[in-house]
């Protein structure tokens, strides 16, 4: 198993960037490995740096016990996730709903049509508040060969790929 470092990412044009410390890629590494063969998933949550440029995230928070996995498809449940984001908004460090994650098993990260449709659903819903919502997709062999890509998906329509680094 490599080390686990923290992730950045950045669009190209720098107008967006995601930062992911060690803590998050543990928990998401430690999400995947349960999940097996199964895909599986749930919500990223944060903080914005005061210019909005910079998310940063301060949960990886899996799976709602509503969730329903197979081979090649996820539906994130939502069993618990009202209450647990208003406990987070309202602490004293508030944090926000960030965007959502989920994990292609021994497949590519990159996100699938129906991934780009639910993204751009959560994006142009209001009840979200997330008119940038963030995608975390990893990929590959969680014991030893994963990779992890981010896009943000842009309520007007578009979607914007954060590259690492």
């Amino acid at each position: 198993m490599r080390s686990v470092e923290p992730l950045r990412f950045r669009s190209s044009d720098r107008r967006f960037s995601l930062y992911l410390p060690a803590r998050g890629v543990v928990a998401l590494l430690a999400h995947v490995r349960q999940a097996g063969r199964l895909e599986t998933g749930g919500i990223l949550i944060g903080k914005y740096t005061e210019d909005l440029a910079e998310a940063t995230v301060a949960e990886v928070l899996g799976p709602p016990p509503d969730s329903r996995a197979w081979g090649t498809s996820f539906l994130r449940g939502v069993h618990g996730l009202v209450r647990e984001l208003r406990t987070l908004w309202g602490s004293a460090v508030r944090t926000y709903y960030l965007g959502e994650w989920h994990f292609h098993p021994y497949a590519s990260s990159e996100p699938s049509p129906e991934d780009q449709r639910q993204m751009f659903s959560i994006a142009q819903d209001s009840k979200f508040r997330c008119p940038e919502a963030i995608l975390l997709i990893i990929g590959g062999d969680p014991a030893t060969d994963w990779e992890v890509t981010a896009h943000v998906f842009i309520r007007a329509g578009h979607v914007v790929r954060l590259e690492r680094g």
